[in-house]
């Protein structure tokens, strides 16, 4: 009964070659880099990152980071938790399913609808809404799974050119509406640096 975050998520968050800019950190975030995955970001103060197996998750409990795995179940959620498995994919892949990659709604509504899975029930989800952070933009939709009690949101940043940056977070409803803007402004900041040959040798 537990919902998977599909491999995709951690199978693509992989080598590199020289770090970039960091864009300015804003307030109320911290700085994280991963060396291994040669990934940066800002997630919000307070907040918790877990490097493992290959994947990234940035949540607001530490406690919470305990009970993520690397089957990518969904962690043991508890009423104001709000946890988010950051991941890229190259851009070509996009293209290969046939998903256009002009537009970060259609990218959202391909990756969405190929990423995001139910064990059993029904997924339920709400209209797309793009927001903005310092011109990079991100689209976000809110999804309910009939045969769980949380809900997630998925969401889409597309800056650069040769990867698709996302994350898929999950909480109960009031804490990711709570949490949507600063979910959104991490995956906004997220930069891979590597270089896509090497990625995907």
């Amino acid at each position: 009964m537990k919902r998977k975050y599909i491999g995709l998520l951690v199978l693509f968050v992989v080598t590199g070659s020289v770090w970039g800019q960091l864009g300015s950190r804003p307030s109320g975030f911290s700085d994280y880099r991963s060396d291994d995955m040669e990934l940066s970001f800002h997630y919000p103060n307070g907040w918790f990152v877990l490097e493992m197996d290959g994947g990234l998750t940035v949540a607001n409990r530490e406690a919470l980071l305990e009970s993520v795995d690397t089957e990518m179940d969904m962690p043991d959620l508890k009423p104001g938790d709000t946890a988010m498995v950051i991941g890229m994919m190259p851009t070509f892949f996009m293209m290969m399913m046939g998903i256009p990659t002009d537009d970060i709604t259609m990218i959202l509504d391909g990756m969405f609808d190929n990423i995001v899975s139910s064990d059993e029930g029904n997924l339920d989800n709400s209209a797309t809404e793009v927001l903005e952070f310092e011109g990079r933009r991100v689209a976000t939709v809110t999804f309910d799974d009939s045969s769980q009690d949380a809900s997630g949101i998925f969401l889409v940043a597309h800056e650069q050119e040769d990867v698709i940056l996302f994350g898929v977070a999950y909480g109960y409803r009031d804490s990711l509406d709570r949490n949507r803007k600063q979910l959104a402004r991490t995956i906004a900041s997220v930069e891979f640096t590597g270089d896509l040959a090497s990625m995907l040798q």
